[in-house]
């Protein structure tokens, strides 16, 4: 799975509009190798311990690109590379608790643009990864209309339950279980931003612990996956169910050539 982080967080990024490219991604992934990963052990490491990490600044990585940018990418390889080392661990289990789907997303904002609407944004002040206290609406679809904020701790919990109802019970494929999952969670878009990439996060980390593998959308154009993803949540998720099982053919087709 470690070989995947580099070019899945490149991907999860560029869907937002990151601009960095592949290469940047790579380079990040190896200082981040040299700096924490060789002496650090995150495979069994909580989400809090992640919080609390000293990172290297964009400055240091990337010195020529938007900091913010960078900071972005940086946190989801972070991310990427504890659910690449401590899902295979967990085979077979539920999937992410709510702390850590919480501390996942204030370390998805580490640092960048988006870090600065926790504590200056309408709402008032509140801390990294707390459910948002404001209405939600996004660039790609502004007539989308999410819950109210003050549905969305009650929201989440059912989410929570209704996501281990159905692991529990098996009747559904884990892989359509995680297209649901992901669709799910953007419908309810618990947090100010970073949203779609926490999903991403949950969706892989679930097929991980379900024994497949993340993943990549190489070619997949922003414009076709946002509108795949508009569909799923309007109750038509043919076309999103059918990319993330081909993708995943792909990769098992793609990983066993290369045995």
């Amino acid at each position: 799975m470690e070989h995947l982080v580099a070019e899945y967080a490149y991907q999860s990024v560029a869907i937002e509009n990151n601009k960095l490219k592949l290469g940047d991604s790579i380079f990040v992934r190896d200082a981040l190798v040299e700096k924490i990963f060789k002496s650090t052990d995150i495979s069994t490491a909580s989400t809090a311990y992640l919080k609390s990490l000293s990172m290297p600044t964009a400055q240091d990585l990337l010195p020529r690109d938007s900091a913010s940018q960078v900071a972005e990418l940086r946190n989801h390889i972070l991310v990427s590379q504890w659910v690449a080392l401590s899902a295979p661990q967990k085979r077979g289990t539920v999937g992410l608790s709510e702390r850590e789907l919480c501390d996942i997303a204030a370390i998805m904002v580490l640092d960048t643009d988006s870090e600065a609407l926790y504590s200056a944004g309408w709402g008032g002040r509140y801390n990294l990864g707390q459910y948002r206290r404001i209405p939600m609406q996004v660039q790609s679809n502004p007539l989308r209309v999410f819950p109210y904020p003050v549905e969305v701790p009650a929201l989440m919990q059912k989410y929570l339950i209704w996501r281990n109802d159905l692991h529990e019970r098996k009747a559904t494929h884990p892989l359509i279980l995680a297209c649901h999952l992901f669709i799910y969670f953007l419908f309810i878009h618990p947090f100010i931003d970073g949203n779609g990439r926490v999903g991403r996060t949950l969706l892989h980390d679930y097929m991980i612990r379900q024994g497949y593998f993340p993943i990549i959308m190489q070619v997949l154009d922003r414009k076709d996956y946002l509108q795949m993803v508009s569909d799923a949540q309007d109750g038509k998720p043919e076309a999103f169910v059918e990319e993330v099982l081909l993708m995943q053919f792909d990769m098992l087709i793609t990983l066993r050539s290369q045995d």
